[in-house]
């Protein structure tokens, strides 16, 4: 057993850096403006969302890492238990409670009292039982990832075993094999082409993420070795980003033609840009192999790669709640006309800055409750951990 002064040295900093940037990005999709309005695309907004698409994917991709070289399947669903679902369930039950003061319906303490636990354990046990998260309200829709994740968890054992016994080669063709499944979607959902291909289901797009994961992983190495270096997929990366901009704008024009409602083209017709497609996919893995090929030195640098990397997941946890509250008091719509996000250049910036402010204020309160947790512990208020 590895001491946690090791396990900090063992830290893949190009990993972490890479939580850093699918974190950021995350938010930028909670805070992002629309891309279609008054029936125009937005290009400017386009282009954010589309560079943002990597967000969830890249977590999917970060779970095949690690997990497929674990020992232990109950060790594996232990840690999963322990370190991502319980830490969601505890902030979603605080997001019940404080769901009123939130929404900006009720005061601090007046929501706390309107809190009804019978009512949001029904709710809580028909969001695990049903792995849907739209019981537990606003608040909590970004947690649905939690729910995949489990997703991710029931089918480990089966790629452990794969991993654990040579069956790279399997699990190659088994990702080559969905990745082309999900290609012919991507053709089809604009197109309207039929298709005669026999289309099996090859399982969650999930698991899809978590083994290119792993296989990213596992042949880094040798691709560099070939010559596959970052700047190789820095310009791969660029110009799939080119492709599925023009993709997705041209799919927004298709909708608009068919004279669909603007709010339902932003929300169910940004396809191609969302982390289930084939284009949203690629660029993921794009921009994993870019940053795991870095060259990253500086001491400085990389400790400070390493203190963010390990604020992501709680970030994630958190931000949601926190972006509601701050758009609840206006504040998010002051923004839009102190920084004109009318404009081209206003919407880059006004969703630059409001993704930052929100990394860094939920950042810096997660630091401080490590602060007083760190000192609770070292007065033996509180245990400390072994």
């Amino acid at each position: 057993m590895t001491s946690s002064g090791d396990k900090r040295k063992n830290r893949d900093i190009n990993v972490e850096l890479l939580r850093i940037m699918a974190c950021l990005m995350v938010i930028v999709l909670h805070v992002k403006l629309f891309s279609v309005k008054d029936g125009q695309v937005r290009d400017t907004v386009l282009m954010v969302q589309t560079l943002a698409s990597i967000a969830v994917g890249s977590f999917f991709l970060m779970s095949g890492f690690f997990i497929p070289n674990q020992s232990s399947v109950p060790r594996v669903w232990k840690s999963f238990l322990r370190n991502t679902a319980l830490p969601a369930l505890l902030v979603v039950l605080a997001v019940n409670i404080l769901g009123p003061w939130l929404d900006d319906e009720a005061g601090f303490l007046e929501g706390i009292m309107a809190f009804d636990l019978p009512d949001f354990a029904e709710r809580l046990m028909r969001a695990i039982i049903g792995l849907d998260v739209s019981f537990l309200g606003n608040g909590c829709a970004h947690l649905w990832f939690i729910m995949s994740y489990a997703l991710i968890m029931i089918w480990a054992p089966a790629i452990m075993l794969f991993a654990h016994h040579d069956g790279k080669r399997l699990l190659t063709f088994y990702a080559a094999l969905a990745l082309f499944r999900l290609c012919i979607i991507d053709i089809t959902k604009m197109t309207g082409i039929p298709v005669v291909i026999y289309l099996v289901e090859l399982g969650p797009v999930e698991v899809l993420y978590f083994v290119l994961g792993y296989l990213i992983y596992t042949f880094r190495d040798r691709l560099a070795k070939a010559g596959w270096t970052a700047p190789v997929f820095g310009a791969l990366a660029v110009i799939w980003f080119a492709l599925v901009f023009l993709v997705q704008r041209t799919y927004y024009v298709f909708l608009m033609d068919q004279g669909r409602d603007v709010f339902d083209v932003n929300i169910s017709g940004a396809y191609y840009t969302s982390w289930a497609s084939f284009c949203a996919m690629v660029s993921a893995c794009l921009v994993a192999l870019f940053v795991l090929s870095l060259d990253i030195k500086g001491e400085r640098l990389r400790k400070a790669i390493e203190v963010l990397g390990s604020l992501t997941f709680p970030i994630y946890l958190i931000h949601y709640p926190i972006v509601m509250k701050i758009n609840a008091m206006g504040f998010g719509g002051a923004l839009e006309k102190l920084f004109h996000a009318e404009t081209a250049v206003g919407a880059v910036i006004y969703t630059g800055f409001y993704t930052l402010l929100v990394f860094l204020v939920t950042g810096g309160l997660i630091l401080s409750f490590r602060s007083i947790r760190q000192a609770m512990a070292h007065k033996r208020i509180i245990p400390i951990n072994k």
